[in-house]
């Protein structure tokens, strides 16, 4: 698919940010952030590609791997 669940997000996360660093891998057809969950200090989003192989190609190389903020405790998971 070319739509992307991206989890432990920063909470002051802007969308051009992710549109920055998920545009690497392919043309990013839409960006919806999600409102934040009380209770919870990160964020998510889901990133829609217009072509399945980007999504896979940046699900390979930035979940686990990639923080937008150094001082991130964790890497942002991608589903």
């Amino acid at each position: 698919a070319a739509k992307l669940y991206v989890a432990s997000l920063p909470y002051d996360i802007e969308e051009e940010e992710i549109r920055k660093v998920f545009g690497v891998y392919g043309v990013v057809a839409e960006v919806h952030i999600n409102r934040p969950t009380e209770g919870r200090p990160d964020r998510s989003a889901f990133v829609r590609f217009e072509e399945a192989y980007s999504a896979s190609s940046a699900m390979l190389v930035l979940s686990e791997m990639h923080k937008f903020r150094p001082e991130s405790m964790e890497a942002i998971k991608i589903m």
